[in-house]
């Protein structure tokens, strides 16, 4: 059961981005009563979910939903896990979002990219709640790319002003740094664990690599204060602020920014 709440946890956001890219973009209500339906879902879905997870004892679920690569040597699974960090986050960022969902209603009524918006804050959320239910670093950073490129769009959403597509090529360009430092010390972790480590398992093999890590501690902490806009990585968060105003509330101003906090706490360990 609990595998099946997590799955479509999971696919709901696509269906929703899938609902509302298929819709004519005239069709405001329409759009909108998808986004509800679907955040309606979300919602009753992670409720049931952190029900089980409360009969359960509050004990850490740990899942695999398939695999990324497999051969004879090496794999990589779609591992995800659900703790107390995962379920304060998880649903801060459904109840915001929900929030957002409503209110562009009214703020972005007769936008001409009415539907664009609420399309790219479905694959938004899609990439947040990768990140925060993500069980290794090969799910998160799948999360972290849709985070990063929709963030980009939003930024850039109206394309037709110079600033706001100035501004977004320049986050773009930061963000690349951030996921190169994060891309490496995936690579690094691979190269010094050789094999696809679970979050879950960091407690064990600190004490099998210890100083090694020191490293991927370090390439894990750049790229959070990149992705967090911390000093001295901060100048861009003003120029992020050409989007509408709704996507910078949820984006700079709740959720997008406390991925890299995020990235520390589910890495604590190292």
């Amino acid at each position: 059961m609990t595998t099946q709440l997590l799955t479509i946890m999971l696919l709901t956001p696509i269906a929703g981005f899938t609902g509302c890219f298929i819709t004519p973009r005239k069709r405001e209500r329409v759009i909108f009563a998808i986004a509800m339906t679907a955040m309606i879902v979300e919602l009753l879905v992670s409720a049931a979910f952190a029900y089980q997870w409360f009969s359960a004892g509050l004990i850490p679920i740990s899942t695999t939903l398939g695999s990324l690569y497999s051969s004879a040597q090496y794999s990589v699974s779609l591992e995800f896990y659900f703790d107390k960090i995962a379920a304060v986050f998880l649903g801060m960022a459904t109840i915001m979002t929900s929030l957002v969902f409503i209110f562009s209603k009214y703020y972005m009524h007769r936008e001409q990219g009415f539907k664009r918006f609420y399309t790219t804050l479905f694959l938004f959320y899609a990439g947040l709640t990768s990140i925060i239910l993500a069980g290794n670093f090969e799910v998160l950073f799948m999360g972290w790319e849709l985070i990063g490129i929709t963030s980009v769009l939003l930024i850039a959403f109206y394309r037709d002003r110079f600033l706001p597509a100035r501004n977004a090529l320049k986050v773009f360009s930061l963000y690349r740094i951030a996921d190169t430092f994060l891309l490496v010390s995936i690579w690094y972790a691979h190269h010094l664990f050789e094999k696809s480590v679970a979050f879950s398992d960091f407690p064990e093999i600190i004490a099998q690599h210890g100083n090694q890590l020191a490293v991927l501690g370090l390439l894990l902490l750049v790229a959070a204060l990149i992705k967090s806009a911390q000093f001295p990585f901060s100048y861009w968060l003003p120029r992020a602020m050409e989007g509408p105003t709704t996507s910078s509330a949820i984006f700079y101003g709740a959720l997008s920014v406390h991925m890299g906090l995020f990235l520390m706490l589910r890495t604590f360990a190292l």
